[in-house]
């Protein structure tokens, strides 16, 4: 079911809710040839990452995709879904979100729109956006040039009341004109020696081998030593919500195999001795690699797996011509060892002009203080985790 914009004269360019399960799945091929012509190209706008989290997570929410053509051309897409009201969660109302949001972690969140079109299609969305009159929540927004913050901007031309605050931070490496040799100097040089000295000691006492996942029949075993693994490594630190559940196995398990299938996965097995002892999952898009998730066997924690695995992949990364190795939100100690860049996100919330919308500010205000006194008396492992997660 598409709903029209409004009455009135045709024009060349047309803007629509689009809420029909099965429009959203035949959009794949015009959705991807428009996330290239973008300045949102990122993975997790990928249709491919878009409609399994749908499937996955979108029970109990409402697509409400904002679909902008000109003469038949898509040119524009704003990625939303209706989230119902949570009175558990102190959010008495329905909000507007990105598709991605909460579950699985999508970092990057925004409006796609061909380059040289922003004004006009912003414009539209905008206006369909006032129209409906729901509160709008983006989160992982990229600070730096993100749309979602120009739209916002023009929702506070109808009367809109927008608020910004600061997210996370998402490490990364930025790559371009580097080898390993260049990479590893700029690291410093006790940085560099440390590394080379645990790379040694793990080869000299183990027989170590790293695989990586090229064919269908790897994909699935190695996906649930991750799983095993990840799980393994947390189980004594308050527990990970990466991988927790069957619902999240599944989203995993479906994209994974489109991933695969995409020349995207990059999804490595480190095994000493035979046994795995650590694995990381990402993916590489556009000359990007996504360090998504790890795990390692705290077994062999005295040898340094998990640490010695993100220079393996590093390592890959270069050879085969990645720009920027980018480990996605949250601060942990260990990213900062490899990065020197970092990117950074906002959190935009926007509310109507009608009471409605103050009442819903003044809820997530009330929601916002509860959440941060809880989480102030969360044992550090677990607050920490959480915050870095943001969901």
């Amino acid at each position: 079911m598409q709903e029209p914009a409004a009455a009135g004269e045709m024009s060349a360019m047309t803007a629509e809710w689009v809420s029909s399960p099965d429009a959203f799945a035949s959009m794949q091929m015009e959705w991807n040839d428009l996330l290239v012509e973008s300045r949102a190209n990122v993975l997790f706008l990928t249709w491919e990452w878009q409609y399994t989290w749908w499937r996955t997570f979108g029970t109990g929410r409402q697509l409400a995709i904002v679909v902008v053509r000109r003469n038949g051309k898509l040119i524009g897409v704003a990625p939303l879904l209706v989230r119902p009201r949570c009175y558990s969660r102190l959010i008495p109302y329905r909000v507007l979100e990105f598709i991605g949001s909460g579950s699985a972690g999508s970092d990057y969140l925004d409006v796609i729109i061909r380059k040289g079109e922003e004004n006009e299609v912003l414009g539209a969305i905008g206006k369909l956006i006032d129209q409906r009159g729901m509160v709008l929540e983006a989160k992982a927004v990229i600070a730096e040039y993100s749309l979602i913050n120009r739209l916002s901007r023009r929702l506070s031309n109808f009367g809109w009341y927008t608020r910004e605050s600061g997210f996370s931070n998402c490490p990364r490496v930025i790559l371009d004109g580097h080898t390993w040799p260049s990479y590893m100097a700029g690291l410093g040089k006790s940085r560099a020696a440390g590394y080379r000295r645990k790379e040694r000691r793990m080869n000299r006492n183990f027989r170590v081998d790293l695989d990586q996942v090229t064919t269908e029949e790897q994909r699935d075993p190695a996906l649930q030593i991750l799983f095993d693994l990840h799980l393994k490594r947390w189980e004594n630190r308050g527990g990970s919500s990466a991988f927790h559940t069957a619902q999240l196995h599944e989203f995993h398990r479906e994209f994974s195999a489109l991933a695969l299938a995409r020349g995207w996965l990059r999804l490595y097995v480190l095994r000493m001795d035979g046994r795995p002892a650590a694995a990381v999952y990402g993916f590489c898009y556009q000359r990007t690699f996504y360090y998504y998730q790890a795990g390692f066997d705290p077994e062999f924690n005295q040898s340094s797996p998990g640490f010695l695995m993100v220079g393996m992949t590093i390592q890959r990364a270069i050879e085969e011509g990645v720009l920027v190795y980018d480990f996605l939100r949250g601060e942990e100690l260990y990213k900062s060892f490899w990065a020197n860049d970092q990117q950074e996100l906002l959190r935009i919330d926007a509310f109507p002009w009608h009471l409605r919308g103050r009442l819903c500010s003044r809820s997530m205000n009330i929601r916002n203080r509860v959440k941060a006194l809880v989480q102030k008396k969360m044992p550090e492992p677990i607050r920490s985790r959480i915050l870095s997660e943001n969901s």
